[in-house]
């Protein structure tokens, strides 16, 4: 379990100080992990009582959390993370739905505890892979803090020995997605925040250099028309995966399709588009290079697609990503 702390700005201070020069840079949990596919948090609708700003912090922690400009969907390895409003009154550790919950009902994140992130629950994908999926991460707050957010107190005005939700869930969304606690200074995942602080919302350069460590560089730019999404998995030698995140996809009009692998060093991986003709998988398009990263593009008509990687030679870690419009213009 990883938590965030509320500290004294006297007591924030010393600690920039202390790791001024000298800092080691971010950690990662370990063993190393990621998602196989991006989770898609639930946000408490519950809200929290202390904050009066229309729903409790709800829609300005999914913005947070979910941002492509300043926290973990911006880092570079495109979209890996993202949320929802809805009930968490079925919250359950390990049950493969993560949940970001405005309570404790496990009494885990007490005295000077902010939050706290349930990192535990994982496995390995393949036996002796060395690789491992995270299979749910729940996240927990302390009720016992006078709680705020952006639309309440912009920018800090009004805000008096409160603490800002965005900042704090950004960082629990980072153990979540496989960080652990860094001594920079400044940096998101630094373990404690002061009161009326809000910088751990926007993520800086150790933390993303920790999810590019973990999720990869993305080759393409997220964004709402052309979304970008990040997926991870393991392949054996001679193995193949079906991507995005063992399904398909629609397209409603004609558009350009594009995809991408990325594998480790010394294997040959490929990649295959593939389109549903009503009865059967269709391959129509194909990258297999001598090399362990590969890209389609494609220009489709409306139809059904999926990807695949598959191993021609050797076996390891890769990352996928793939691209398609959301919107059409018809021909």
């Amino acid at each position: 379990m990883k938590t965030i702390r509320i500290v004294s700005p006297l007591a924030l201070v010393l600690g920039i100080l202390l790791t001024a020069g000298g800092a080691a840079g971010y950690v990662l949990l370990s063993p190393s992990r990621t998602w196989d596919c991006p989770p898609n948090y639930t946000v408490d609708d519950t809200g929290l009582a202390s904050v009066s700003d229309g729903d409790g912090g709800v829609a300005k922690v999914i913005s947070a959390i979910t941002s492509p400009a300043n926290a973990w969907n911006g880092a570079g390895s495109a979209r890996i993370i993202s949320a929802h409003k809805g009930s968490t009154a079925n919250f359950t550790l390990g049950d493969g739905l993560p949940m970001l919950k405005f309570g404790d009902p496990l009494n885990a994140c007490t005295g000077n505890c902010l939050a706290a992130t349930f990192t535990g629950f994982f496995s390995q994908r393949e036996a002796g892979s060395s690789s491992w999926n995270i299979d749910d991460a729940d996240i927990v707050t302390n009720l016992a803090f006078n709680w705020t957010s952006e639309g309440e107190d912009p920018n800090g005005s009004g805000c008096s020995s409160e603490v800002y939700i965005e900042g704090v869930m950004v960082h629990e969304v980072g153990h979540a997605l496989g960080l652990d606690h860094t001594n920079v200074a400044g940096a998101t995942m630094l373990p404690s925040v002061s009161y009326c602080s809000n910088g751990p919302a926007t993520t800086e350069a150790d933390d993303e250099s920790a999810i590019l460590a973990l999720y990869g560089t993305a080759p393409c730019t997220d964004s709402t028309l052309y979304p970008c999404t990040a997926y991870t998995e393991y392949l054996a030698d001679s193995a193949s995966d079906i991507q995005p995140c063992g399904g398909s996809f629609t397209l409603s009009g004609n558009g350009t399709i594009r995809g991408w692998s990325q594998g480790p060093a010394n294997v040959d991986f490929d990649l295959y588009l593939d389109r549903w003709n009503g009865s059967s998988w269709v391959q129509v398009a194909s990258a297999t290079t001598v090399s362990p990263s590969d890209s389609i593009v494609y220009s489709a008509t409306a139809g059904r697609y999926r990807f695949r990687v598959y191993s021609f030679i050797g076996a390891g870690t890769y990352h996928f990503w793939y691209q398609r419009p959301i919107i059409f213009l018809q021909p």
